[in-house]
């Protein structure tokens, strides 16, 4: 039942606590203390109603604020939003803190995106790429037994107990082999595979309503294939032969670093790896690197992704700002192979004829939005509008690779105009595509939300032409 007028006054907070927050450090501290004692929610009704709940809990906050502001002065308003915005944004942590799985992978998905959502939501949500809410030790001891088969405190030389890193599916903690090798150990959070085929199910039960329409079968073609996805990566087996594949890829004049994975003490469920020091990007950042530095590093980043796609394809599709160590010596750790797809001969023959878009005509690039949206000729002459969008689009997502020279990637109008071209592409309620494009867009939006949290200018068209010619794929 909706909130009355009074329950929704009383909700407001009083003038005295709306101001700016000298407490935040230790109330997401006290959020971290209640969630890493909770096992995951696995149940597909449990998990329902918490997400019900935290839509509900933040319709109350904005409420509660546009009424305050009938009564405010435009500065008073704007504080109240802020606070608002901050609010909103610790209830959505503290619910994908603890449901974890697929929610919490939307929830880093929001923090990639600076000047899409309000600052607060970045600021609040990016924990989940790096600072995540981890369970605690006694919730998890027990998958690290089954899975190793002893203690890990026999298993192990040294291995803390208090996890350094914790993400949607699972938490790392240090620890050092009975050899001496420092190592990160990946452990996979119980029941968090259920979770994913609950939420799945939810969501399917949500969208019911569109079983009528055109796009249905495609539609739920590609939720099982994100379901899939996610499924892949609870595999760790898989994420360990992803690992092996994109080390081998790499010297050390390259200044890509993969960490080896140590396949004794690494399991389905427990992946254990060298441990790469340096910083994530928040910390590279705050130490203020010089512009150079900045290039350079990304250029590192943008030449891995060319190289994993060129020669392996590999397509690494989860480029948040976590899944990034900047070292000392200027090199770059790539730690979190769990999202990568290997492209399979139609999606890769897909791929290499979409590269006609990028230097060829218009009929090229429509030839190109055909195949990708799967569409007739009939189809292609009744939707003019949406193709004209389509051709807009394609030009914008090659727009780095058709720059002859450094393409200033901290521009935040490239940013926003990408998230307006999908709005206008979703206003045309044309959902038909290839699932592959969903990768390939995931990780081009997030390629270019860590580029411009860098503030990176470079010249991508090189890189990738260098890339290309390496495999003989010209």
């Amino acid at each position: 039942m909706p909130p009355t007028v009074a329950e929704l006054l009383r909700a407001i907070p009083d003038e005295t606590v709306v101001e700016e927050r000298q407490n935040a450090s230790e109330e997401l501290r006290a959020l971290y203390e209640r969630l890493e004692k909770r096992s995951i929610p696995t149940g597909a009704i449990h998990r329902f109603w918490k997400l019900s709940g935290l839509q509900a809990r933040i319709g109350f906050a904005y409420a509660a604020y546009w009424i305050k502001g009938w009564y405010q002065t435009q500065d008073q308003r704007q504080a109240d939003l802020l606070e608002t915005h901050l609010s909103a944004a610790m209830k959505l942590l503290e619910t994908m803190g603890f449901m974890r799985g697929a929610v919490m992978k939307v929830g880093q998905i929001l923090a990639s995106f600076p000047d899409i959502v309000p600052d607060e939501f970045v600021k609040s949500l990016g924990h989940l790429h790096f600072q995540a809410p981890a369970m605690h030790y006694s919730l998890i001891r027990e998958q690290l037994i089954d899975e190793l088969g002893d203690d890990p405190a026999d298993v192990f030389s040294s291995f803390e107990t208090e996890a350094f890193a914790a993400a949607s599916l699972g938490q790392v903690h240090r620890a050092r082999l009975k050899s001496g090798e420092p190592v990160a150990v990946k452990i996979q959070y119980p029941g968090i595979a259920r979770t994913i085929r609950s939420d799945f199910r939810v969501l399917l039960a949500l969208m019911s309503p569109l079983r009528l329409s055109n796009d249905w079968s495609n539609l739920r073609d590609q939720m099982t294939e994100i379901e899939s996805t996610l499924k892949r990566e609870t595999d760790y087996e898989q994420e360990a032969e992803f690992l092996r594949m994109a080390r081998s890829l790499f010297s050390e004049e390259d200044g890509v670093i993969v960490p080896r994975v140590y396949d004794r003490y690494s399991t389905r469920r427990v992946l254990t790896m060298e441990y790469i020091d340096g910083r994530v990007t928040p910390e590279f950042l705050a130490t203020k690197p010089s512009q150079e530095l900045r290039d350079a590093s990304s250029e590192k980043i943008y030449r891995a992704g060319c190289r994993l796609t060129a020669q392996r394809r590999m397509y690494y599709s989860d480029m948040h700002p976590g899944n990034f160590i900047f070292r000392e010596d200027g090199s770059v750790g790539m730690i979190d192979f769990g999202g990568v797809r290997v492209l399979d001969d139609d999606e890769w023959e897909y791929l290499r004829l979409s590269q006609d878009s990028r230097v060829g005509t218009r009929d090229d690039v429509l030839s190109h939005i055909q195949r990708s949206l799967l569409l007739s000729d009939e189809r292609m002459q009744k939707i003019p509008e949406l193709i004209d969008v389509m051709v807009e689009f394609c030009d914008y997502y090659w727009q780095p690779l058709r720059q002859e020279g450094p393409f200033d990637f901290s521009d935040p109008e490239y940013l926003r105009r990408g998230f307006d071209l999908m709005a206008r592409t979703a206003r045309h309620r044309h959902s038909r595509q290839r699932p592959v494009n969903l990768y390939m867009h995931r990780a081009s939006f997030e390629l270019a939300a860590l580029f411009y949290q860098l503030k990176s200018r470079f010249d991508c068209k090189a890189i990738w032409d260098d890339e290309k010619r390496a495999t003989g794929w010209e």
